[in-house]
């Protein structure tokens, strides 16, 4: 695969290199290839470290591809041993492995990154196409692909910047079981890119914290959930929810399930799906994830039998909100997306133990036992307004999103951080003596 650094105007600009590996770190890198491209500032490369994702298939890479002839394509394919690779993950991909898939294609990834795709390989890549930047989303770059194109960029002066991983949300401290047992993570590893980027101040003091040097941080506002990226998102989704049960009923909600690693009650969890289950009049509609995926979940099963119960695994988050009423999760960011469309916001506060910053600011329904959720519900469905209102969502908004104004620069700010305003930006400490805290 080539590498084209013509613009739409003809003119020759620089390559930014984003390395993608789940369909998440799509939201949180595509909308900044995109505003390079709207920009005419650069052309983003999309570079995909893992050898089994669809890229065919990821309706973000494909308005990309469309509207902006933006390449994307598995990383592996930059190397000579390409041919082996892929008659490998063939191999592996074949229905007999059956449960010996997913270890044998993780020890296939490591056995060949370790023998071939090493910071020797990375330097010859980076020599060739000489990008401007590089992009990585929530990657350790101590090892592996991300620390060979790390070290190399760096060999040779080119800047690695870590993207957050989504909004962060939580206030509390341990909010996972691997927190709870150990310990919080330390992740100084972020100290190895010239920058790690914020997108709010919750996350960048948390990061603090766990050993980020603060000279490293830098805060620039969600571009997943900022006005531009969102609107757009919501304007190519691939497939819009039509319910296909649950017509007779009056109100639709979607629960986003959880991580259930997250301070999650799972057995509580269940018997509340049931407990909605059991109104007629309400469309239950279940995501099992928030990425697009289709996974059997077993435990979704006898509910999905039920004719107002709808399990909607391969519909993405954002069309699921916009075709029901409410949205219910446990500590997830998709609440935002939610209250960017204006959906009812429900927060069944009695399921997990985790607390967000949502709640502390009042942006959604809070509920704390199965009665108050049906309660609540039942009141919504009646056309009764929430307990929350604009300036809640505002306040949640420009806390979680958007952090300095206008809103509408989000977006070019990260192009132009990215592109070589990252050396003079200021420091995460004078930032924060500058908004006096």
């Amino acid at each position: 695969m080539g590498v084209d650094s013509t613009s739409k105007t003809g003119s020759s600009v620089p390559h930014v290199f984003f390395f993608v590996g789940q369909f998440n770190h799509v939201d949180h890198m595509m909308p900044i290839a995109y505003k390079l491209c709207e920009s005419n500032r650069g052309r983003p490369v999309v570079l995909v470290t893992n050898p089994f994702y669809d890229i065919a298939g990821d309706y973000r890479l494909k308005f990309l591809r469309d509207r902006y002839s933006v390449q994307s394509s598995h990383l592996i394919r930059f190397h000579p041993i390409m041919p082996l690779f892929g008659w490998a993950a063939h191999w592996l991909s074949l229905p007999r492995w059956g449960n010996f898939l997913r270890e044998g294609r993780q020890f296939l990834l490591r056995a060949l990154r370790k023998l071939f795709y090493d910071k020797g390989w990375a330097g010859r890549m980076l020599g060739r196409y000489r990008p401007a930047a590089l992009v990585f989303e929530w990657a350790n770059p101590t090892y592996g692909l991300t620390g060979a194109f790390v070290s190399a960029g760096h060999a040779r002066g080119i800047p690695a910047f870590s993207v957050p991983h989504g909004v962060y949300i939580f206030t509390n401290e341990l909010i996972n079981g691997v927190e709870r047992e150990n310990g919080r993570v330390n992740r100084d590893y972020q100290n190895r890119y010239d920058r790690a980027v914020y997108a709010n101040r919750l996350h960048a003091d948390r990061s603090i914290e766990e050993g980020v040097e603060a000279d490293r941080i830098a805060v620039l506002g969600s571009v997943r959930y900022c006005r531009e990226w969102q609107q757009l998102n919501l304007n190519i989704q691939p497939k819009q929810f039509a319910p296909q049960k649950g017509l007779g009923c009056t109100f639709k909600v979607v629960f986003m399930l959880p991580q259930w690693n997250l301070n999650v009650d799972s057995s509580a969890t269940i018997r509340a799906l049931w407990r909605m289950a059991d109104e007629p009049w309400l469309h239950l509609v279940l995501k099992p994830h928030t990425q697009e995926v289709d996974i059997p979940y077993s435990y979704l099963k006898e509910l999905e039998s039920l004719p107002n119960v709808e399990v909607a695994s391969d519909i993405g988050s954002v069309a699921l909100i916009k075709g029901t009423d409410a949205m219910m999760g446990m500590g997830t960011d998709v609440a935002i997306e939610a209250l960017r469309q204006g959906k009812y916001h429900l927060d069944p506060a009695y399921l997990y133990d985790n607390t967000t910053l949502l709640q502390e600011l009042g942006a959604g329904w809070q509920v704390h036992s199965d009665d108050e959720l049906i309660a609540a519900l039942t009141r919504l469905a009646s056309g009764e307004p929430p307990p929350y209102g604009d300036q809640q969502v505002s306040e949640a908004i420009e806390r979680l999103v958007v952090e300095s104004s206008p809103e509408d620069d989000i977006l070019m700010r990260h192009v132009d951080f990215i592109l070589g305003e990252w050396r003079e930006h200021p420091t995460y400490d004078d930032q924060l003596q500058a908004n006096g805290k």
